[in-house]
């Protein structure tokens, strides 16, 4: 009778532990987050399986399934969710961003991982793991396809671009209904593109936050002859894929070519107001 007993009491406890499975992750290295935390993701995400915390610098990052969808949130530790990655596929993602990333130069890479990404104060971003040969690429679009950004290498591991309060005070006041669609925190600049009536604003700044330039897309109609002259002298076999305005803080300008040649070589390059190649 006690050995019944003990093999039904045996049984239980494997059906309870197999419940709880459905709502958290065994996984050795999980952590446990505050509890302030805990509140937030619990009010956010009450349907969240499988879920497992670790800890990345000073953010707490939950991985869970929901609606047979895997995310990863992250959290400040006063509870705040920074940032939040949802693991999508190719043909899953915005017609526009699809459409985008098929006429752009990395059609025929292999599509290595795709993510939905929402950033604090920033708009939906969808992001595109792709590699050709040895070269992996890490591709930005907004949800309305426009290529934000390429980084080298595969930074699947993407950590959240926090806009300092100096910078998003300045981006607000300067650009009041402009949208950010792009933020890009480093340790010595900090780069934010905007979306204001249609254009595209790139303001960058210092590592203490101070403006020091902004840059616009620029039609060659604009561009000075004599700017014009000296990237065709400096490079004659390479034909002209986009300009950009540098408009710096004591009123200089400078204009940066993207240009490739007939053998797909890719150059970048800088000339200031007077024909000079300043890069």
């Amino acid at each position: 009778m006690k050995t019944r007993l003990q093999k039904l009491a045996l049984m239980v406890l494997v059906l309870i532990l197999a419940g709880c499975s459905k709502k958290s992750s065994d996984n050795t290295n999980s952590i446990m987050p505050n509890q302030e935390v805990m509140q937030s993701f619990n009010k956010s995400y009450p349907e969240a399986k499988m879920i497992w915390w670790k800890r990345y610098q000073s953010y707490d990052v939950a991985n869970f399934d929901l609606a047979s969808q895997k995310h990863v949130v992250w959290y400040q530790t006063t509870g705040i969710e920074v940032m939040k990655e949802s693991i999508l596929t190719l043909s899953s993602i915005p017609v526009a961003v699809k459409n985008a990333f098929n006429s752009s130069s990395y059609t025929g890479s292999k599509v290595d991982w795709v993510k939905e990404l929402n950033m604090q104060g920033v708009q939906t971003q969808y992001v595109i793991g792709a590699s050709k040969s040895s070269e992996s690429n890490t591709l930005y679009y907004t949800s309305e396809g426009l290529f934000l950004r390429a980084v080298k290498g595969d930074n699947e591991a993407l950590t959240p671009q926090i806009i300092p309060s100096k910078v998003d005070e300045y981006v607000k006041t300067t650009y009041p209904t402009a949208k950010v669609i792009d933020a890009d925190v480093e340790l010595n600049t900090v780069s934010v593109s905007l979306m204001d009536n249609n254009n595209r604003i790139d303001v960058h700044f210092d590592d203490s936050y101070n403006l020091m330039y902004t840059s616009t897309n620029a039609s060659i109609v604009f561009v000075p002859a004599v700017v014009l002259d000296a990237v065709r002298s400096n490079y004659d076999n390479y034909i002209i894929a986009g300009i950009k305005k540098l408009v710096y803080t004591d009123g200089s300008i400078n204009y940066l070519f993207d240009m490739q040649s007939h053998l797909n070589q890719v150059v970048t390059a800088v000339f200031n107001e007077a024909g000079d190649k300043v890069s």
